[in-house]
């Protein structure tokens, strides 16, 4: 049923632009499906696992600047810095699991927000990378696919709703396969799982990996589609939180949550700057910061598990009444 359920969404994806090809619409589908494809890759190591990573900003902007310069400097095409780019961020994710693999709880999250602080700085002081101004790629007069630049929104929305469905299928397949089980025997119960025979060091590693290999991926469409970046742009805490939190409000652990998640977290932000961007300075945020926590007390487990358990839960309501 899930299957057909998400085949039936995606073709609805598929044909809507179709129907509806504003280039307004269309760039905020490309910013939903962006951070749909993030909250997926972030899910796949902390959702799974528990063990929150805040620094996946750094594996965005390790496979963005890694294509940018490759495409700057020697002309090569995108689509190969992509996984040129994809690979060095999961090496840079090596650098940092083994030696927190064995920290725990805050500790990790620390030390996953120390790299990214630390990859932040250091890129901000290279003249090499454009140091705190960033890279510029150059604008083509016509649509390339060799240099990944179109005219157009559309093939930017294919592209990125394809890295959608990459990452969502590799999300199930982890789910359903012996490394995804491990890893949620890591998540509720660490001591435990180490003391069945689970490599926690061996599993994380490789849910780090894989995670930071697609973080990347998506680094590079996000570069290509904004022909730009900078450290303060595609860096910083704040975009780690933001990956995190589609994730997070759309139900950490399942392959649908950062799908949802990520449609309320950029519509609902979208709406209040349209509503309240205008009236006072800083109000949209204070008021977005707000219906997020709201959103988190209402479904603390995130959207899709609570609502997975409310048929069950009327369930024992309408059996309590009928006694």
């Amino acid at each position: 049923m899930k299957k057909l359920i998400l085949l039936f969404i995606l073709l609805i994806f598929i044909l809507l632009p179709l129907k509806f090809n504003n280039p307004y619409f269309l760039h905020c589908m490309i910013m939903t499906l962006y951070f749909a494809a993030l909250g997926e890759s972030w899910n796949i190591m902390s959702g799974y696992s528990g063990a929150v990573s805040l620094g996946h900003a750094a594996f965005l902007s390790i496979g963005a600047y890694t294509s940018t310069m490759l495409l700057v400097n020697y002309q090569l095409s995108p689509w190969f810095g992509m996984l040129i780019g994809g690979a060095l961020a999961a090496l840079g994710s090596l650098i940092i699991c083994y030696p927190a693999i064995k920290l725990k709880g805050p500790y990790f999250v620390l030390s996953t927000v120390a790299f990214a602080e630390i990859l932040r700085f250091v890129t901000s002081q290279s003249k090499s990378l454009g140091g705190a101004s960033g890279l510029l790629i150059p604008i083509l007069t016509e649509s390339s696919f060799y240099q990944f630049q179109f005219v157009t929104k559309l093939p930017y929305y294919y592209i990125i709703l394809f890295f959608v469905s990459l990452n969502v299928f590799v999300s199930y397949r982890v789910e359903n396969s012996k490394i995804g089980l491990y890893l949620m025997a890591i998540r509720e119960n660490r001591d435990a799982a180490q003391m069945l025979g689970v490599n926690i060091a061996k599993y994380l590693a490789i849910g780090l990996c894989l995670s930071s290999f697609l973080t990347g991926m998506v680094g590079v469409f996000y570069v290509q589609y904004m022909v730009y970046i900078s450290p303060g742009a595609i860096m910083g805490v704040w975009e780690s939180i933001k990956i995190a939190l589609v994730a997070i409000i759309g139900g950490m652990g399942t392959f649908v949550g950062p799908l949802i998640g990520a449609v309320l977290y950029f519509w609902m932000g979208e709406g209040i700057r349209l509503i309240f961007g205008a009236e006072i300075s800083g109000l949209s945020p204070f008021v977005f910061g707000i219906a997020m926590v709201i959103i988190i007390l209402i479904f603390p487990g995130g959207l899709v598990p609570t609502l997975s358990r409310l048929p069950e839960r009327l369930r024992r309501l309408l059996r309590d009444v009928r006694i």
